[in-house]
Parts: structure tokens; sequence; C-alpha cells
């Protein structure tokens, strides 16, 4: 109600939180793999 939700999304694709979420799960990703190579 109100739009609250849509404004915050708004906040979240003006500063490319995607590419952000994509980053950091890619470095995850990476140091899994580093950890099982242990």
């Amino acid at each position: 109600p109100g739009g609250t939700t849509a404004a915050g999304l708004d906040v979240l694709k003006q500063n490319d939180t995607a590419a952000v979420i994509r980053r950091a799960v890619r470095a995850a990703t990476e140091r899994s793999r580093e950890l099982g190579n242990r």
C-alpha cells in the first residue's frame, strides 16, 4: 500500500544492485573453489 516496496526497488535499480549481487556471488563462488582445492 502506498508504493513503499516500489520506492525501495527503484533505489536498488538506480544503484545497480543486481550487478553488485552478481559480483558478490562470483567472489563467494571463487573463494569456495579455492577452499575446496586445499
